[in-house]
């Protein structure tokens, strides 16, 4: 049985301290204990990362909120990302602040969660635990992730700046690549949440929360990556068995609650804004504020999630529940899959920045990075290691150049389908290239997709990360045209 968790340590530098160069203030720190997951740090009084006026929200457009299904039981759960229509910031927080009104004793107990209290003092209602895991599959909550820009201002005047962290990937050589080399901004609200993951290539990644209501982590340590995963592996075997790093697809939620169960230790965090959080390199973490929501068991057949994500889709969530159901039932576990990273949730309406970074103790992680290859990720990010190492020699030889390399995966139309053998399979269309279906090879004209739509029958196929209601529509059109032919 896993001891209460631990509280992820602060740090509060001084000027003198805030002025040294950041890779040399996060080496130290690790250096001193390589399995710390992650740290906070207070920067100093009157330091601030904008000077200028914040710009209004109604002029900061968020092209692709997503609305966030969950769907499982007993701390164990599923998530399926449905990209809506964009919208401005100024609108985001008028439907955060909606959600948090729906639930007039929720919204008191978030006032009082907005207070800043030392570790020591935090309880379960500071944290708003309780009330999130409660409501996990109710009302999806929208998340306004994944926005290139940065609030910082170009040059400050000391002390750290996301723009410039002058670690290994602001090397020459190196490009520009959107949340992993330039800043990404993230805007919350309340339940929305991060499910667990490590970043690309097992990358450390740093977070300011510029203002708005704390957000909560989970983070696991690199040392218990190994129990972690077999936990998340043995509740979803299929999973595992069509993509070994089916964790970085960043569906699967798991309770602190079932890693206590489990015997799995872990650190959370209370992140204000103001404050940093700095994550270790391939450390699992799950911060709840951001992302996805999630379908209760009644909630599926109901009329308003059928419509939103179509009969197929909602058919598809029944049939992975059920069989999760069956599996938990069967084995006694309760678990869900996952990789090592950490987990987090917003207790209300927000504003965040992220960003990739690199010391010199990250080479040989990346080195060692399991990556996802499937259909499931659409936009994955792999690094040629001999950037940092002209002698290295990638044993899966997946590319012989020495550049970052980006995978575009343009899911346009996806759908599921349950075949009379009770087997699920994905089939996806590629704007560019025709069909494909999940890990399959390209499709040129219409009788090799009804190949592959028919070979791929066998396979236990997977919710895309994210899916679009228009596309799914269009591939449901597709499918029945074939099953005409």
């Amino acid at each position: 049985m896993a001891h209460d968790p631990l509280w992820c340590p602060t740090f509060s530098p001084d000027r003198k301290d805030f002025e040294r160069p950041f890779a040399d203030f996060v080496r130290e720190i690790f250096a001193k204990d390589p399995d710390l997951p992650a740290f906070k740090v207070k920067p100093p009084a009157g330091w601030k990362a904008r000077r200028r006026l914040f710009p209004e929200l109604k002029h900061i457009q968020i092209a692709t909120p997503i609305r966030q299904h969950a769907f499982g039981s007993k701390g164990s759960y599923r998530c399926i990302l449905v990209e809506q229509k964009g919208l401005n910031a100024a609108e985001f927080k008028e439907i955060a602040e909606q959600e948090e009104a729906a639930v007039p004793s929720v919204q008191k107990k978030l006032v009082e969660a907005f207070k800043i209290k030392p570790n020591e003092e935090l309880t379960n209602d500071d944290m708003m635990e309780r009330e999130f895991w409660n409501s996990v599959t109710v009302n999806p909550p929208l998340y306004g992730a994944d926005t290139p820009l940065s609030f910082f201002d170009p040059k400050l005047g000391y002390g750290w700046n996301v723009r410039n962290l002058g670690d290994l990937l602001k090397q020459e050589g190196v490009p520009a690549i959107q949340g992993v080399t330039t800043p990404m901004t993230y805007f919350g609200m309340w339940r929305s949440f991060f499910a667990w993951h490590k970043e690309d290539a097992d990358l450390q990644s740093i977070n300011f929360l510029h203002w708005g209501a704390a957000k909560v982590w989970y983070c696991v340590s690199p040392k218990d990556r190994a129990k972690f995963e077999r936990m998340v592996e043995n509740t979803f075997p299929n999973q595992r068995t069509e993509c070994p790093a089916f964790i970085r697809h960043k569906d699967t939620l798991i309770s602190p609650a079932m890693l206590r169960l489990n015997g799995i230790n872990y650190m959370q965090a209370k992140q204000y804004p103001g404050e940093f959080i700095v994550l270790n390199a391939a450390a699992y973490h799950c911060p709840i504020s951001p992302p996805m929501t999630v379908l209760g068991t009644k909630s599926i057949g109901s009329p308003p999630f059928i419509k939103l994500v179509g009969a197929r889709l909602a058919a598809l969530v029944a049939f992975v529940l059920n069989s999760t159901k069956r599996f938990q039932a069967a084995t006694g576990s309760n678990h869900t899959t996952g990789r090592l990273s950490p987990m987090l949730y917003n207790l209300g309406f927000n504003c965040a920045e992220a960003i990739n970074f690199a010391t010199p103790e990250w080479i040989p992680v990346g080195k060692q990075a399991v990556q996802c290859t499937c259909d499931a990720m659409r936009d994955g990010v792999r690094i040629s290691m001999k950037l940092f190492d002209p002698e290295w020699r990638d044993p899966s030889d997946v590319s012989s150049q020495d550049m970052m390399v980006t995978y575009h995966f343009v899911m346009v139309d996806c759908t599921y389908k349950s075949m009379t053998d009770g087997s699920l399979y994905t089939g996806c269309a590629n704007a560019n290239d025709g069909s494909r279906a999940s890990g399959s090879r390209f499709a040129q004209n219409s009788q090799a997709s009804k190949t592959i739509y028919a070979s791929a029958s066998a396979r236990g196929g997977l919710p895309a990360t994210r899916l679009r209601p228009s596309a799914i529509q269009h591939q449901a059109r597709m499918v029945s045209d074939m099953e005409k032919k």
